[in-house]
């Protein structure tokens, strides 16, 4: 979606966001104040609108999946390893332990 706005941009000869970020406060500003014709700013404003939506999807996937991540003792573990917060360390539990019984440290004594 972000790729059709920008071709939407490039479409109709519209110089580069002087904003870091189009799809930010400052960049969604500008955006509205570049002159496209009407089918493409409905386009435009369709397609931010998508993307505002499944950003809020995204967001209640997380919190939901954090809720659940959180109240797992292995992953509570798994996140005091610098970089890893509940979503990926409940992915890594769901991979690295995928039958019910199995810890780390059974599955390396298999390994070897």
């Amino acid at each position: 979606m972000k790729n059709q706005v920008h071709a939407i941009l490039h479409r109709n000869l519209i110089p580069r966001c002087p904003a870091a970020d189009l799809f930010g406060h400052k960049g969604r500003r500008w955006l509205t104040e570049q002159d496209l014709p009407p089918d493409e700013r409905a386009a435009a404003t369709a397609l931010l609108r998508q993307l505002d939506f499944h950003a809020h999807e995204l967001r209640e996937i997380d919190t939901d999946l954090g809720q659940v991540a959180l109240g797992r003792p292995e992953v509570l573990r798994l996140m005091t390893v610098p970089g890893i917060d509940a979503t990926v360390a409940r992915i890594h539990r769901c991979r690295s332990w995928p039958r019910s019984g199995t810890s780390p440290a059974s599955a390396a004594r298999r390994s070897w």
